[in-house]
């Protein structure tokens, strides 16, 4: 009896550790008592000492996903430790707070395995976060244009972490002529978020019959105006052209010009609308879109960076350099050559070891990457839950390690 009731609270604890991890981007934004910790922090340290202690009693060290994580946070570690030495002391702080704070989230792999049935768990979570997230936005579009005041598309009465950043993001849309940001702090979020859920639903989704769902977060990117959305969009579809192409499957089905028709309204209104293009021109001249993301880039020629610095970085700190950095320059300002390689050699072993669906979506998460800072954030652990699974090899130990769990 004891063990039925263990057994029903670690279902319990599966369906909640899986909720964080997909709603991560944009349940952390809301704050609680402790200084710049949001809600999903708090909830996943909690999870991660439950599951610790469930790993030690149930003795779950046994999948290669372990191994690789745990000396993924031993090299960040000795990185770490380099960097400090040659740091001066006031940056010992802020280094090590970032540093802790992505050890905690690589953790989740140390303690949490994804397994077959929890991937579509995780599918469902995102494909729902999804929906909401384009509803409101919608919503909010209806709202500013038709009264001219924004509705914000956060819980009332709970506070904010970044208040003053979405205080200005307000201001902007009223500035702008209105690009709406839904249940994420900023446009990009959202276009980042929703752009995944459409790539998994074109590329690693087994039904075919999703038309609506697909349509509908297609047009929630495109009426988004954020540059990562639209960026999104053409991607998935170009991709989606190619690849029909090289099948010869030309040939358009009655879908497809429903498709097609439907979505075209919206693009030539997103096109025509002054606000729409004025917000986008506006971002691009002040170096806040396109070229601010692909400005970090020239850190890669930078010369007065020291040997040290070369090698192993600056250490994950917050003082960074004054213009925007995307995930592959903040990689070698964090890390150095000596994390772009041990990064690469993740991701060779990772692309061998996933099946053909999957690696569309390390492609397009590769492609985020270029102007986004996905890697270095709570969309970390979006990238796990959902990758983890596609490992071959890895889907047997979760399932043998279930059933020995559940047979006990």
């Amino acid at each position: 009896m004891y063990r039925n009731i263990y057994l029903k609270r670690l279902k319990i604890a599966e369906y909640l550790m899986l909720f964080i991890l997909t709603t991560f981007p944009f349940l952390n934004l809301y704050a609680t008592p402790i200084k710049s910790v949001g809600i999903s922090d708090l909830l996943l340290l909690i999870m991660l000492i439950y599951y610790i202690v469930v790993a030690f009693r149930e003795r779950m060290f046994i999948t290669s996903i372990f191994k690789y994580r745990f000396l993924i946070i031993c090299l960040i570690v000795v990185n770490y430790s380099i960097v400090m030495y040659f740091t001066d002391g006031y940056m010992y702080k802020s280094i090590l707070l970032r540093t802790l704070r992505f050890i905690i989230y690589m953790s989740v792999g140390l303690f949490f395995q994804i397994t077959p049935e929890r991937r579509k768990i995780v599918r469902k979570i995102i494909n729902i976060s999804c929906i909401l997230a384009t509803l409101i936005l919608v919503l909010e579009n209806i709202i500013f244009k038709l009264f001219g005041v924004y509705i914000l598309g956060f819980i009332p009465g709970i506070p904010l972490i970044p208040e003053e950043a979405i205080r200005e993001q307000v201001e902007n849309i009223y500035m702008m002529g209105g690009r709406p940001f839904s249940i994420f702090s900023e446009p990009s979020a959202y276009g980042m978020y929703v752009g995944l859920g459409l790539a998994l639903e074109m590329f690693a989704s087994d039904e075919k019959d999703k038309f609506f769902l697909r349509w509908f977060l297609t047009a929630g990117l495109i009426l988004s105006g954020s540059t990562t959305g639209l960026a999104s969009v053409i991607i998935i579809y170009l991709v989606v052209f190619i690849k029909r192409l090289l099948n010869h499957n030309m040939k358009f089905q009655k879908n497809d010009c429903l498709f097609v028709a439907t979505l075209l309204p919206l693009v030539i209104y997103v096109l025509l609308s002054s606000s729409s293009v004025q917000s986008m021109i506006a971002r691009i001249a002040d170096g806040n879109s396109s070229y601010d993301r692909i400005e970090g880039f020239k850190i890669f020629g930078n010369t007065n960076y020291s040997f040290v610095e070369i090698l192993f970085g600056h250490g994950m700190n917050d003082n960074i350099e004054e213009f925007f950095m995307s995930s592959y320059p903040r990689l070698y300002y964090y890390w150095g050559v000596f994390g772009i390689i041990m990064v690469g050699l993740l991701l060779l072993w990772l692309y061998k070891k996933v099946d053909r669906k999957s690696k569309v979506v390390i492609w397009f998460i590769l492609f985020l990457n270029i102007a986004t800072g996905w890697s270095w954030g709570q969309f970390n652990l979006v990238s796990y839950a959902l990758l983890v699974p596609m490992v071959t090899g890895n889907e047997n130990e979760n399932e043998k390690m279930e059933v020995d769990l559940q047979s006990e």
